[in-house]
């Protein structure tokens, strides 16, 4: 088990649909994130890019996924008072440019401490795809308009099969 307070650097992507009293959109991009053992003994999952959001667990498996939520639930909030796709995405985009400055130092510091071999990622982090630290974080939203379906005639009966 990795000993508490290690970080780890983390590329993350997603694709959200997040729906709207006026629209509904698609949401998909990449991001950077920092995954902390913390000395309590709990794993926490830290955005920097974006910021502000979090999500903690005691596995790093069940941070992920509590980040995850924390994700959609700000891209939920920020969804139900816009008056449009486009005043959604703005906001998006906005959101998405936000940094954590601290958890960005963090992040740098855990990315070098790897660069260097001061730490060796163990399970489940060293059987994670490697990408590029310098590939560009970006989030990409679609509206999606909505498919008018036939109506359904609505059939609720019984019946008893015919003697022969």
């Amino acid at each position: 088990m990795p000993e508490n307070n290690v970080a780890y650097p983390l590329i993350f992507t997603f694709g959200e649909s997040v729906g709207a009293p006026r629209f509904l959109a698609g949401v998909s991009g990449s991001g950077r994130a920092l995954m902390v053992h913390e000395g309590d003994g709990s794993w926490w999952l830290y955005g920097v890019e974006p910021g502000g959001i979090a999500g903690s667990g005691n596995s790093p498996q069940e941070a992920h996924l509590k980040f995850v939520e924390a994700l959609k639930g700000v891209l939920l909030d920020i969804a139900a008072d816009m008056p449009s796709f486009q005043a959604f995405e703005e906001q998006v985009q906005k959101f998405f440019k936000e940094s954590d400055r601290k958890e960005e130092a963090r992040w740098r510091e855990a990315l070098e401490a790897i660069r260097s071999g001061a730490l060796r990622p163990e399970a489940p982090f060293s059987g994670l795809p490697r990408q590029s630290a310098e590939s560009g974080r970006y989030v990409v939203l679609q509206e999606i308009e909505p498919k008018v379906l036939p109506p359904v005639e609505s059939r609720n009966a019984f019946a008893l099969p015919t003697a022969a």
